[in-house]
Order: structure tokens, then C-alpha cells, then sequence
């Protein structure tokens, strides 16, 4: 009952300023209505009262993060680090708006300490790996998908950049297997389809790779690859 906890929160801060148990409950009323603009001012008075507060400096990064503000996210989530270093979630976050601020370098490091912390961090393994293909490292990108899809072979969006990855290299055989996949648990997966078709026309295997492309058009007639990809087999038979 958020109205609640802000009504009493209120009420002991007349009584008791500076109370840190009122300010986090004034904090934590203003994340459940959805005002973070809120939530991080109560989160500010009260690591102005209690500097050593962790979850005080960890939320207002979440406060800051969820308003767009990733430097100022950033700098409260690097001292909720100072004062709790072992806490995996910080450095996922971490990483999330290192990576949201375009510094891939702090980003890898930080979620590699998420994932020093906690192996079973899969979203900071993703995020690790998307780091990873940005930064042009494919190989040790497509190794961290593998890991992935190991445990969780449903995961469709692992699978696709896996098998984007395969078209990069030229495992075209590979990269079919991996859209296949991908159809197979969504068939409408327009991306999915289309990169299939190129991976089809890239073995020489032109009636699948039309069929794909094909298939594309019927969805999305204005899709350029697709009439491009059909235009290439047009040409090569003639």
C-alpha cells in the first residue's frame, strides 16, 4: 500500500527529519507510483544524512538510470561498489549504463566482476557478449551465445545472433541450423527468415533461399533485402 507508506513516511519525517527510515520509505513510494524524478531526491537526502547507506546510493542509481540519467547513474552505483565491492547486481548495472554511455571498455569489466561474483548472472553474460560484438571481439561473442544456448536452448534472441555471427564468419551451414531454430519457435520472425534465405543462397541452395525471401515479401512487401536477395537469384539464372 504505497499511499500508505508515503502518508507514515510523511509523518515520521515531521517528527524525526533526517529519519533514514522515513526517507526510504518515501523512496520506495515513489518507485512504486513510478515518479524516479521523487525517488531520487529522497534517495539524495538520504545518502546526504547516511554517506555509508548502500542501498541509499544503489537506489538512487536506479532512480537516475530509469530517468535517463546514466552519468549521474553511474556515479552513485560506483559508490554503492566502494561500500559493498561483492555485490553482483552493482556491477550488472554498472555495466548497463557504462554500455547505455558508449564506454564499452568499463562496460566488459564491469559485468565480467557481475559474473566473477555470480556465474549464474545470464543477463550479464548476454550483455557481455552484446559488449563483445560491438567491440569487435566475434569469436569470444559467439563462444558466450554457445554458453548460453547450453543452458537455456530456447533463448531466441542468443540463437539468432549466434547464427548472425555464423553468417559473418561464413559458416553458412551453421547459420541455417541456427535460423532454423530460430523459425521453428517463431515462425514469424521476419530477421530470422531473411537471413536464412542468405545463408540458403550462400551454400547455392537457390529454391530455399527464394522460398525465404519469398516469404519475407509476402509479410513485408517493402522489405529491400529481400527484393534485393531475389533480384541476386534472378540474375545468376538468368
Amino acid at each position: 500500500d504505497s499511499d500508505r507508506v508515503r502518508e507514515t513516511a510523511e509523518q515520521l519525517l515531521a517528527v524525526r527529519p533526517g529519519s533514514a527510515t522515513a526517507l526510504e520509505g518515501l523512496a520506495a513510494a515513489a518507485f512504486s507510483r513510478g515518479d524516479h524524478e521523487a525517488a531520487a531526491r529522497f534517495c539524495f537526502r538520504l545518502v546526504e544524512t547516511s554517506p555509508g547507506h548502500f542501498e541509499g546510493w544503489f537506489n538512487l542509481g536506479v532512480a537516475h538510470q530509469k530517468a535517463g540519467r546514466f552519468t549521474d547513474a553511474a556515479q552513485a552505483y560506483a559508490k554503492a561498489a566502494l561500500l559493498r565491492e561483492d555485490a553482483p547486481q552493482v556491477h550488472m548495472n554498472l555495466g548497463i549504463v557504462h554500455q547505455e554511455l558508449g564506454d564499452l571498455p568499463q562496460a566488459r569489466k564491469s559485468y565480467e566482476r557481475a559474473i566473477a561474483l555470480d556465474p549464474s548472472q545470464t543477463a550479464a553474460k548476454w550483455n557481455l557478449a552484446l559488449v563483445l560484438e560491438q567491440s569487435g571481439e566475434a569469436d569470444a561473442a559467439e563462444d558466450l551465445y554457445d554458453r548460453l544456448l547450453a543452458g537455456n536452448p530456447d533463448w531466441q534472441e542468443a540463437r539468432f545472433r549466434q547464427g548472425y555471427l555464423r553468417l559473418q564468419r561464413g559458416d553458412f551451414r551453421g547459420s541455417i541450423d541456427a535460423f532454423e531454430r530460430c523459425l521453428a519457435l517463431n515462425s514469424a520472425w521476419l530477421e530470422a527468415r531473411l537471413n536464412l534465405g542468405i545463408a540458403y543462397w550462400k551454400v547455392g541452395d537457390r529454391a530455399e533461399a527464394r522460398r525465404a525471401f519469398e516469404h519475407v515479401l509476402a509479410a513485408q512487401p517493402d522489405c529491400v533485402d529481400a527484393l534485393r536477395g531475389l533480384a541476386a537469384l534472378a540474375l545468376e539464372a538468368e
